[in-house]
C-alpha cells in the first residue's frame, strides 16, 4: 500500500481523506495543488506517478507533442509556464498550471480547438474536488476559459473595452499576466502577440474612467422605470445591456437624457405589433 499525508492545521482535512485507487490514500487539499512548489514539487509528482494518481487530465499532457519548444512537450510547457507566473499572483500561477489542461481532450489532427472552454470545465471539476473555495476557483477558471485571445493592434478603442468586458473588468490584469508565463513557456518573450501595447491601451481606458459596467452608466433601473413606467423585472435588466453595449462602442452616449430616449426607443422596437396597435 502506497500512502501519503499532508499535514494540515484543520481538524477538517482528514474528513476530506479520499481513496482514489485500491490501495492509494490522499488527501483532498489545495496544498497538493500549490503552484509555488514550482517545477521540482509538480515534477516529483510526475516521476512517483501521483500526478496520474491524482491527475489524470495533467498526467495526459506528458508526452503530448505541440508547436512550442521543440523537444518539450505540452507537460513540460505547462512547467514552464508556472515557473514564468509571478509568485505574487497565485491565482494565475494556479490558472498557468491548469490553462493548457484541455489540450488532450480536445487534440484533433494535431490542433486543439476549444481547448480553453473544454479546460475551464476540467478546472471547475479539479477545483471542486479539491474543496478550493468558490471565489477562488471562479477565478481560476475564468483565467483558463479567456487565456486565448489574440489581440490586433487595428483594434479599435471600442473593441478594447469589449476585451476588457469578455474577460471580465477585475480579471484583466491577471488574464495579461497568465499570458505572459504562456509566452515565456512558449520559449517567446513575455510581451509577445504587442501584449505591452494592448497592457497600454487597457490603461488609457481605465484612465478615461468609461463606463464598462452597469454601475457606470448615467441611468439605472430606477431611472428607467420612472421614465418608461416599467415594473422591475427582466426588461429593465435587458434594456440596460443594452444600452451598456451602445456606451462601451461609444462614451459620448453615456448622458442621462440621451440614454433615456435609447431605452424608449428599446423598448419601443421589442414591443409585438400587438401591442403598439
Amino acid at each position: 500500500m502506497f500512502g501519503m499525508v499532508i499535514s494540515s492545521s484543520s481538524p477538517a482535512v482528514a474528513a476530506r481523506c479520499v481513496h482514489l485507487r485500491a490501495g492509494v490514500g490522499a488527501v483532498a487539499s489545495q496544498n497538493i495543488t500549490d503552484p509555488s512548489l514550482g517545477q521540482i514539487g509538480l515534477d516529483l509528482l510526475a516521476a512517483t506517478g501521483l500526478l496520474e494518481v491524482l491527475f489524470p487530465d495533467l498526467a495526459a499532457q506528458r508526452g503530448m507533442a505541440q508547436n512550442k519548444i521543440p523537444g518539450r512537450d505540452l507537460w513540460q510547457h505547462t512547467l514552464a509556464a508556472v515557473d514564468a507566473a509571478d509568485q505574487a499572483r497565485p491565482v494565475v500561477r494556479l490558472a498557468a498550471l491548469l490553462h493548457d489542461v484541455g489540450k488532450p481532450a480536445t487534440l484533433t489532427e494535431g490542433h486543439f480547438p476549444g481547448h480553453e472552454t473544454e479546460g475551464a470545465r476540467i478546472a471547475e471539476r479539479i477545483l471542486r474536488d479539491l474543496s478550493f473555495p468558490r471565489h477562488e476557483a471562479e477565478r481560476v477558471t475564468a483565467l483558463v476559459a479567456q487565456h486565448m485571445f489574440n489581440y490586433d493592434p487595428t483594434w479599435s478603442d471600442a473593441a478594447v473595452r469589449r476585451f476588457m468586458r469578455r474577460v471580465g473588468i477585475g480579471s484583466v490584469d491577471d488574464v495579461l499576466a497568465l499570458r505572459e508565463a504562456d509566452n515565456l513557456g512558449s520559449g517567446q518573450p513575455a510581451d509577445a502577440g504587442q501584449l505591452s501595447e494592448l497592457r497600454r491601451r487597457v490603461e488609457a481606458e481605465r484612465a478615461a474612467r468609461h463606463a464598462l459596467d452597469l454601475s457606470g452608466l448615467a441611468v439605472d433601473g430606477d431611472d428607467l422605470r420612472a421614465s418608461l413606467g416599467l415594473p422591475a423585472g427582466p426588461e429593465i435588466g435587458r434594456i440596460l445591456q443594452s444600452l451598456l453595449e451602445r456606451v462601451v462602442a461609444d462614451p459620448a452616449m453615456n448622458e442621462r437624457e440621451r440614454l433615456l430616449e435609447l431605452a424608449r426607443h428599446i423598448h419601443d422596437s421589442a414591443r409585438s405589433p400587438a401591442q403598439t396597435r
